[in-house]
């Protein structure tokens, strides 16, 4: 269990989040908002890439706003961030032999996780000798979650991963999110719900920084302003 009380956080002296408070167990958690809003802080904040300057982060109860990035990777927090990360140089099994090679959190081997990863991304299996950077865009992100997943993490950040994707590759993507989520909790930056909020179990919006809702998907449909932003359907 994520949790997090009292954040603020922000860059050069300035705050990008405001006393922000949430949790989020297993299954999908969803931040929702705009550019700007403070979804990427949130995430750096998380996975050790930023210092907050208030509040506290834990995770099964244990505290993890002064970590480093390293060190709560091998706590099993992995990150796949806006637009991906991969090695362009190298194939796409590098890739995931890399990523598991800097954690190996527990005693499962190589063979059986990145087995486990093809599984998931056929696509993957069939291009496992070709260069990262030859994928296309959708098949460099689903590398990105690969390359994440492989760590076997407790808590998968993602940042926007379906950002600049097309819309056939969007429903794709969000359909390995859900098989995924099982038995993992991973909490979900996205501007727009409309693909994505069937899978969340809990939902927060923020708006410049500040935490402006906190509901179920249920809560999003029913109200018809966060219907219409967030789902871009209009009506009552």
């Amino acid at each position: 269990m994520l949790e997090i009380e009292n954040l603020s956080a922000g860059y050069f002296g300035s705050k990008v989040l405001h006393s922000i408070s949430l949790t989020a167990g297993e299954g999908t958690t969803l931040v929702a908002g705009a550019n700007g809003a403070g979804k990427t802080t949130l995430i750096k904040s998380i996975n050790g890439s930023l210092r907050p300057v208030n509040g506290s982060i834990s995770l099964d109860g244990r505290k993890i706003d002064k970590m480093n990035p390293h060190s709560l990777a091998l706590m099993g927090i992995a990150t796949v961030p806006e637009r991906g990360r991969v090695f362009g140089s190298m194939s796409v099994e590098d890739n995931l032999r890399v990523s598991f090679e800097s954690v190996k959190r527990n005693k499962v081997s190589y063979e059986n996780l990145v087995e486990n990863v093809y599984e998931i991304f056929p696509d993957l299996k069939e291009k496992r000798n070709d260069k990262a950077g030859t994928l296309s865009g959708g098949q460099q992100q689903m590398l990105s979650i690969g390359r994440a997943i492989i760590t076997s993490p407790k808590l998968l950040l993602m940042d926007e991963p379906t950002t600049g994707l097309f819309p056939r590759t969007v429903r794709e993507l969000v359909s390995k999110i859900s098989e995924i989520s099982q038995g993992m909790s991973i909490l979900l930056t996205e501007q727009n719900l409309a693909e994505t909020l069937f899978l969340a179990r809990k939902v927060y919006i923020l708006e410049s920084g500040k935490l402006v809702f906190s509901g179920t998907p249920d809560e999003i449909r029913g109200n018809r302003d966060l219907r219409n932003i967030y789902l871009g359907i209009g009506g009552n």
